[in-house]
């Protein structure tokens, strides 16, 4: 099948700069939060989702009463999430886990006469190296590929 020729409907794309600042702007002007969802033509749920994510308590002084609000912002919105995206991926699993596990693994998959697949690898070196912290083979076979 060609990779043009498909008739599935993109689920979700992430919320731009430009969004979380319309929704900022929609805020401050008292717009229902429906509102706002019809007019960036997302769901409801996304845009409550956004405004609890993005909100921060500030301090608040009227008529001589000072109060916390949450006020949503779309500067610190967007950071959060620049901040939760870079997070996501690769993390250095030679640090969390035992070095030496990585140094044997590799010894282990190149040899020319292989005695262990990955997985039984994974369950022999738990075995034979109880105190050293050894990742599960899901892990490993992320790692590999």
């Amino acid at each position: 099948m060609s990779e043009i020729n498909y008739n599935t409907k993109k689920q979700y794309t992430q919320l731009s700069l430009v969004e979380h600042t319309k929704i900022e702007t929609l805020l401050n002007e008292k717009k229902s939060i429906r509102y706002i969802a019809e007019r960036l033509g997302r769901n409801v749920s996304t845009i409550y989702r956004e405004i609890k994510r993005g909100s921060v308590n500030q301090m608040v002084h009227r008529n001589g009463i000072q109060r916390d609000e949450l006020k949503y912002y779309a500067e610190t919105s967007h950071h959060i999430y620049k901040a939760k995206q870079q997070n996501k991926y690769h993390h250095d699993l030679t640090e969390k886990f035992s070095q030496q596990f990585f140094k044997d693994l590799q010894q282990a998959v190149t040899e020319t006469y292989r005695i262990h697949s990955i997985d039984t690898f994974v369950h022999w070196y738990r075995l034979n190296h109880p105190n050293e912290k050894v990742p599960c083979t899901k892990t490993v076979y992320t790692f590999v590929h």
